[in-house]
């Protein structure tokens, strides 16, 4: 296992353990037991399994008297009712309550009227623009008078359409105040909460359409440089939240609330090795998904999207997905489809079209991600899918409410109010609805990128969508299906990727493309089976992570690099050496070395202009003539050495080179060259026969030379000297005798008859 898988186990071990021991301070009481679903208060502990009673009987027997901690003034909401309907009688709210004079001090309790417009509940949630009132508790509820409850904290129950009580009869979110007072006089802050009542009209209203989208996905982007592994923590966080008795209650339930779960394969598969606390949880995300969870598709491991295509890094990309497909097939048992993303950090249009071309139809970004809305459309909150155009590309699109998902981050951040903040939220889900609740429409829920809402957050939320009169929980597949595209006028209304801001090329990937070169051809050479190889590319792959720091980056790119040419050196080709061969046709002596502790598969290349090859086949592959003075032999080395008897024939004889090649099966990485030298003694028959013929003219020569010696003696005359003649001299009787000798040219001149000019045949 490599260190970073074991920092990963490390960390997540912990994690399991925080988790685990926060959801067990959260048992379904704690956000559930107050009518989580129709509205009704059950019977304290009706709702929890056996050993979840034992542990709150023990707990009830070692509880102090007194339900209300001593110290400063203070009210924390741990549940309530989430939603009223026709008949329901009581509104309870669960509070923890800490007081200075406990003795002394009372609860208040303030409702004010229905709220008609978004922009008013966030005033309201905030304590302003509290009107109209129109209820208070008769009588301020004396602390000493409450008792604690089994789950902890004290019960406070609102009586509702009960003579004396909150009398409400119409549909709508209506803002509540509980309060501290001691002498008629508010003490502490109060808690701001809302009570959502869907009277006999409801039934006739669209239910707004809500997908929560769970973990760290694809779009989660790099927040400050960490070690290596600690960007995994938010995906590690987002697996075990759902563990915390959430995944196996919505997979299980009579009603499940679907979730659109975005992980990180690369955590998924480290916890399914991991401790069992960790392989529960991935038994349990393997349980939702098949139990109508949606799944959505992912890189291997959390990278900055627009970064990797702003770099060229297409490929990768489309690499890292291959990978967190299989990952995710391997341990969830389910290969989510490439059509729907979910993106928590903003997107550059060159990415939304490199997406489209990998399989997208169908996006979520934030929606400040997209370009302005017409005004027409900003009197409501804008809660329809969209055409986008994108670099040429065509999708779908959803912007995630960026008001909700500051509300998810502040609950994720604030242990203390993640009950109260949770419930704002799904009461603010039951006012986007009311503001146009014969409209079919639907919201996206999902935190910003960096944040991840803790156990009792999602618990809150689950417990508060299933059985929603207002709201229905959906996957994100199902809300692109049923909501309709937005239109404007006539038709679908288009948005344009804004607000990114020109993403910077990844850094640090310098030397990726020639790792790539070197990993591809250990595969070529050695297959993809030894584990080498194989954590090579992985490691690759791992390095476009956004975990790392450019620095961190370059360095496991330079040493996968390095790892991979170690590798492909273990295959080479002797040392330059003299060969001496004495026939025309021999067998040529290679050897070849490698020292890979697994086959090597690879082409070595002869060439010389003065050699020809023959084909031949042998144990380790085959050898085949590809041009005249060049031959490929493809070849597999088991040993450490191999030797080959090449046949070859000889065309002339003398020294000369013979060039070698070792290369990839696919010649596009050269591992090694050598050139011999060859020294050939070997004669041709042609040659025979030259010199044999040579031999015989020189013979014939010298024998015509010897017989007819003493004629070609007498071809030159003797020399003639003065006075030796007394008469007139004869040239050609001189000649016919033997006797032509040194004449004077006059004297020739005289004796020489007179020839006419050349041609003539006579004298003139």
């Amino acid at each position: 296992m490599t260190d970073r898988g074991r920092t990963l186990l490390q960390r997540a071990a912990a994690l399991v353990g925080a988790v685990l021991a926060s959801a067990a301070l959260v048992p379904q009481g704690t956000a559930g037991a107050l009518t989580p679903r129709a509205g009704v208060a059950p019977r304290a502990g009706a709702a929890l399994h056996a050993d979840q009673r034992l542990r709150l009987h023990q707990a009830r027997a070692a509880a102090p008297a007194s339900a209300v901690l001593k110290g400063p003034d203070s009210l924390r909401l741990l549940g309530q009712t989430y939603t009223l309907r026709p008949g329901d009688t009581t509104f309870h709210l669960r509070l923890q309550v800490s007081a200075g004079s406990p003795a002394t001090e009372a609860l208040g309790f303030n409702a004010y009227g229905p709220l008609i417009a978004r922009s008013q509940f966030q005033a309201a949630r905030d304590g302003q623009a509290l009107t109209p009132f129109f209820y208070q508790l008769p009588v301020p509820v004396p602390l000493k008078s409450l008792h604690r409850d089994p789950a902890g904290g004290v019960d406070l129950g609102i009586p509702v359409n009960t003579a004396g009580g909150l009398p409400i009869t119409a549909t709508g979110v209506y803002p509540v105040q509980v309060f501290l007072e001691l002498d008629g006089v508010r003490v502490g802050s109060p808690l701001t909460t809302f009570l959502v009542y869907a009277g006999s009209d409801a039934a006739d209203l669209r239910r707004l359409r809500v997908a929560v989208v769970v973990g760290g996905g694809p779009g989660t982007a790099p927040g400050p440089r960490s070690p290596v592994g600690a960007g995994s923590q938010a995906a590690t966080v987002s697996v075990l939240q759902r563990d915390a008795g959430v995944i196996g209650s919505a997979a299980t339930a009579r009603h499940p609330v679907p979730l659109t779960l975005a992980l990180a394969p690369s955590t998924v598969s480290a916890m399914n090795s991991g401790p069992p606390a960790e392989r529960q949880a991935v038994a349990d995300l393997r349980s939702a998904a098949a139990n109508g969870d949606q799944v959505l598709p992912a890189t291997e491991v959390p990278v900055d999207v627009p970064a990797v295509v702003a770099a060229g890094l297409s490929g990768d990309l489309q690499a890292l997905v291959a990978e967190g497909q299989k990952t995710l097939q391997a341990v969830l048992g389910v290969t989510p489809p490439t059509s729907t993303w979910a993106f928590s950090s903003y997107l550059s249009p060159a990415s939304a079209r490199v997406l489209a071309a990998q399989g997208a139809q169908q996006l979520v970004v934030p929606d400040g991600n997209l370009a302005q809305l017409p005004p027409a459309y900003l009197t409501r909150t804008f809660a329809q899918p969209a055409q986008l155009q994108a670099d040429g590309a065509r999708l779908s699109v959803i912007g995630a409410d960026g008001e909700l998902a500051a509300q998810l981050a502040k609950a994720g951040s604030s242990p203390g109010q993640a009950v109260l903040v949770t419930d704002q939220l799904l009461a603010e889900l039951a006012m986007i609805d009311l503001e146009r609740a014969s409209d079919l429409r639907g919201v996206v829920l999902m935190a910003p990128a960096g944040t991840v809402p803790g156990p009792t957050v999602l618990s809150t939320l689950v417990a508060g969508l299933e059985g929603n009169p207002l709201l229905k929980a959906v996957t994100l597949d199902s809300e692109f299906d049923s909501v309709p595209l937005a239109t404007q006028g006539s038709a679908p209304m288009v948005r344009r990727l804004a607000g990114w801001r020109g993403p910077t090329p990844l850094a640090g990937v310098a030397g990726l493309a020639g790792a790539e070169r070197e990993v591809r051809a250990d595969r070529a050479v050695f297959g993809s089976a030894p584990g080498a190889v194989t954590s090579y590319s992985q490691r690759l792959l791992d390095a476009l992570s956004s975990d790392l720091s450019p620095a961190q980056r370059q360095a496991e790119i330079a040493s996968v690099r390095a790892g991979a040419r170690a590798q492909l050196e273990r295959v080479r080709l002797p040392t330059p050496l003299a060969i001496t061969i004495t026939s025309l046709n021999a067998q040529l002596p290679l050897t070849l070395f490698s020292t890979a502790n697994v086959p090597a598969r690879v082409d070595l290349v002869l060439s010389s202009e003065q050699l020809s090859f023959v084909p031949r086949r042998f144990p380790q592959g085959s050898c085949a003539p590809t041009a005249p003075g060049t031959e490929v032999c493809q070849l597999t080395l088991s040993h450490p050495a191999t030797v080959l008897q090449v046949p070859i024939s000889v065309r002339t004889p003398g020294v000369f080179q013979l060039a070698m090649e070792l290369q990839t099966v696919d010649g596009a990485t050269v591992l090694d060259t050598s050139t011999q030298t060859v020294r050939s003694t070997a004669v041709p028959n042609v040659g025979l026969v030259i010199i044999v013929v040579a031999a015989l003219f020189l013979g014939v020569w010298w024998v015509r030379n010897a017989r007819h010696g003493r004629r070609a003696r007498q071809l030159v005359p003797r020399p003639v000297y003065e006075g030796e003649y007394d008469g007139e001299y004869d040239p050609e009787e001189a000649y016919d005798a033997g006797e032509a000798g040194p004449v004077d040219s006059a004297d020739l001149d005289d004796t020489l008859p007179a020839t006419g000019s050349p041609g003539t045949g006579g004298p003139d």
